[in-house]
């Protein structure tokens, strides 16, 4: 039936901006991870050139 049709396509659609929304919070962590690095490595550098 139509009903069943529209909730199928819900549901469907709520999974599928769940899923990006899992994504979206991976891709947070994985670019505070690289600015992390990437600090940990300039910090490394100012160390280095003071010694």
């Amino acid at each position: 039936s139509e009903n069943s049709k529209n909730e199928t396509q819900a549901d469907t659609k709520l999974m599928q901006d769940e899923a990006n929304n899992d994504n979206q919070v991976s891709n947070n962590w994985k670019n505070r991870v690289q600015f992390e690095q990437t600090e940990a490595g300039s910090l490394e550098q100012n160390i280095l050139a003071i010694i």
